[in-house]
C-alpha cells in the first residue's frame, strides 16, 4: 500500500487521510518506500522504451489496416 483511497466528494475521509499522513511518520516513510518500489519496478528507462515500442508498434499495425 503506497497511500489511501478515499471515495470522490468525501471530504471528511480526505481530511481523515491527510491528519493520519500528518501524524504518523511511519505511514510517510511506509507509503514512500512502497512507491519507490513500485516507480523503480514500472518506470525503468528499460520497461518505459518496451512501453514505447509496443504503442508504436499497435499504431503501425492500425495503419496497415
Amino acid at each position: 500500500q503506497n497511500g489511501f483511497v478515499v471515495p470522490s466528494m468525501d471530504v471528511k475521509l480526505m481530511a481523515d487521510a491527510l491528519q493520519n499522513l500528518a501524524r504518523s511518520r511511519e505511514t510517510r516513510e511506509r507509503f514512500g518506500r512502497a512507491s519507490r518500489i513500485k516507480f523503480e519496478g514500472q518506470y525503468t528507462a528499460r520497461s518505459m522504451a518496451k512501453k514505447y515500442e509496443e504503442i508504436y508498434s499497435e499504431l503501425l499495425d492500425r495503419q496497415a489496416v
